[in-house]
């Protein structure tokens, strides 16, 4: 896949995310925060990605949000004023969506939502998963590398 702000790579199932901004410290922007959706989103459809692994370019994995940026830096709408039954009715709503709603949560959301990063996909299975660590209870999330399988 091709991104502005980020590097895809697969090798032996495991896809490598990397944020590609390194001389602005791999800085958080709208783009990436776009993108990374992009990105979870696609990996969770693609067979050939068994695992996600998230670094940064350069010498920094991320400086936080790019505060160099002009307007709100988050892309949010300042002008709305969103009541709390706007969202609770509205909240797949493009204007609300956009405008309102945490950029750094709609990743985390894509996160979440990713089939390849849920701990729960080994129990959609079936139950666990082929791990040999005596540490690991088949549920944990975790990114330690196993011969052959990953917990996730």
């Amino acid at each position: 896949m091709k991104f502005n702000t980020l590097l895809w790579e697969v090798d032996a199932g495991i896809l490598t995310l990397t944020l590609n901004r390194p001389e602005q410290m791999n800085s958080f922007t709208v783009e990436m925060a776009n993108e990374l959706i992009a990105a979870f989103n696609a990996a969770s459809e693609d067979d050939s990605v068994r695992a996600v692994v998230v670094t940064g370019a350069g010498r920094a994995f991320c400086a936080g949000m790019d505060l160099s940026r002009e307007g709100n830096v988050f892309g949010l709408d300042e002008t709305l004023e969103p009541t709390m039954d706007d969202m609770r009715k509205r909240l797949g709503d493009p204007e609300i969506e956009e405008g309102v709603r945490d950029t750094g949560g709609q990743v985390v959301l894509a996160i979440y939502d990713c089939k390849k990063t849920d701990h729960r996909s080994d129990q959609r299975r079936g139950g666990r998963h082929r791990c040999n660590d005596d540490l690991c209870d088949g549920y944990t999330r975790c990114l330690r590398a196993h011969k052959g399988w990953f917990c996730l």
